[in-house]
C-alpha cells in the first residue's frame, strides 16, 4: 500500500527538526565541520541511526552541533520543506528547540525566524502541493522554571515575533522524567501569550507504570492542547475517562515508541487499544531521519501490523487537521484538500482544478 500512501495528503502533528533534516543536508554540515562521519551518506547515516534510545539523544546532539549560523539553520530548513512537500505532506507541526543549538551565535527567536524563513522559501515550489507549517517551541523537562519562562518571554513579547510560532512542548525524558508541576507558570505564561501546550507524556516503558499514568492526568490538570504518546493512560481508568471525556489529541510516534521501551514492536503497539477506548489519536513522524522512517513508514508499519486501510490513514489526517494549531480558514481549506483527495491520488489534483493545488 506505499504507493498509494505516498501520494496521499498527510499531516505531521509531531516532526522534531532535529531528527528530521535530509541525509544530504547533514552531511553538508558534517563536511563544513570537518567531522570524520562526513564521507559519504552511508557512513553518516549508519552513524545517526538510532537504535537506542541514548543513541536517538546523541544523533540530536550531534544535529544540533552541526550548525554555525543563522543562514544554515535557514537552508536546512528549506531542504526539509523540499522533503516533506516531495513526502506529501500538506501540513507540519515543527518541533525545534531554540536553545540547543549552542554554535549558532543567535537567541532563540532568531533560531526561530531562521527556520521560519527556510520553510517559507519553499511554500509553493511546487505546483500540485501546498505546504503549511507550524513552530512548536521545545523545552527540557528539567530545565529550571526562571529559565523556561525566560525563554517563553525571548519569543513571544518581540514586536517580529515568527508569524508561525504556535506552541510550546516539554519533551520526554524516560520513566524517571522530572515532573510537570514545577513548569506550571511557564505554561500559564505561554497560555497568556497565546501559545497552546504540548507534552510527551505517559508511556509505558517497562510494564506497569505509575509514573507514566500520572503524568498523563498532570498535564491535563495543566491545560495541555496535546499530548504526545500516553499509552500508560489504558492502564488508568481514570485517566482514559478524562481523555475521552475531554476530547484531548494524542499523536502517536510508532517507532519513536518501539525505541524507547513504550511498546515492544509495532505489532504490539496499543494503537487498537486506544481507539476502542475512545482515545482521540492521530500519527506522528517523530525523528524520522533518526529512526529511518517517515510519516508515510509509520502509516505503512500500521497497515502491515495493525490492517488499516488508506481510509484509516485519511481519517487519521483528518482528525490531525481539527487537531492542529491553526487557524479556522486554513483547517477548512486543508479538511477540503483531503476530502477532495479522498478517491484520487494527490499528482491528479492539479488537473482536476482542486483549488488548493497552487
Amino acid at each position: 500500500m506505499s504507493g498509494a500512501i505516498d501520494t496521499l495528503a498527510k499531516v505531521d502533528l509531531c516532526c522534531h527538526f532535529d531528527g528530521a533534516l535530509p541525509l544530504p543536508t547533514l552531511l553538508r554540515l558534517a563536511k563544513a565541520r570537518q567531522r570524520p562521519e562526513g564521507g559519504d551518506l552511508a557512513t553518516l547515516k549508519r552513524t545517526l541511526h538510532a537504535t537506542t534510545l541514548d543513541k536517538l539523544q546523541a544523533g540530536r546532539a550531534w544535529v544540533r552541533t552541526a550548525f554555525a549560523s543563522e543562514q544554515e539553520l535557514e537552508d536546512a530548513a528549506t531542504d526539509l520543506g523540499r522533503t516533506l512537500i516531495d513526502q506529501t505532506v500538506i501540513h507540519v507541526e515543527l518541533h525545534v528547540d531554540p536553545l540547543g543549538f549552542e554554535h549558532v551565535d543567535a537567541g532563540p527567536l532568531e533560531v526561530l525566524c531562521a527556520i521560519d524563513r527556510g520553510l517559507q522559501a519553499c511554500l509553493t515550489e511546487r505546483e500540485d502541493v501546498f505546504l503549511s507549517w507550524v513552530l512548536i517551541a521545545d523545552i527540557r523537562r528539567d530545565l529550571d522554571p526562571t529559565a523556561a519562562d525566560a525563554l517563553v518571554d525571548a519569543i513571544t513579547l518581540e514586536l517580529e515575533m515568527p508569524p508561525k510560532l504556535g506552541g510550546l512542548a516539554v519533551g520526554f525524558e524516560g520513566e524517571k522524567e522530572a515532573g510537570l508541576a514545577a513548569l506550571a507558570a511557564t505554561f500559564e505564561r505561554a497560555k497568556a501569550a497565546g501559545l497552546s501546550r504540548v507534552v510527551t507524556a505517559g508511556e509505558v516503558t517497562q510494564g506497569h507504570n505509575p509514573v507514566g499514568k500520572m503524568r498523563v492526568k498532570e498535564a491535563m490538570s495543566l491545560g495541555v492542547q496535546r499530548v504526545v504518546g500516553a499509552t500508560a493512560a489504558l492502564l488508568d481508568p481514570d485517566a482514559t475517562l478524562k481523555l475521552r471525556a475531554h476530547r484531548l489529541p494524542v499523536v502517536v510516534l510508532p517507532s519513536a515508541q518501539v525505541l524507547w521501551g513504550a511498546t515492544r514492536s509495532v505489532a504490539t503497539h496499543p494503537m487498537r487499544k486506544m481507539k476502542e477506548a475512545g482515545f482521540f489519536t492521530t500519527v506522528g513522524s517523530g525523528w524520522p531521519t533518526l529512526l529511518h522512517t517517515s510519516l508515510a513508514g509509520e502509516f505503512e508499519h500500521l497497515a502491515t501490523h495493525h490492517h488499516w486501510r488508506l481510509d484509516d490513514v485519511r481519517n487519521a489526517t483528518t482528525r490531525a487537521i481539527e487537531a492542529a494549531f491553526m487557524v479556522p480558514g486554513l483547517r477548512f481549506g486543508l479538511a477540503r484538500t483531503v476530502e477532495t483527495w479522498r478517491h484520487r491520488p494527490l499528482p491528479t489534483a492539479a488537473a482536476k482544478g482542486d483549488s488548493w493545488s497552487l
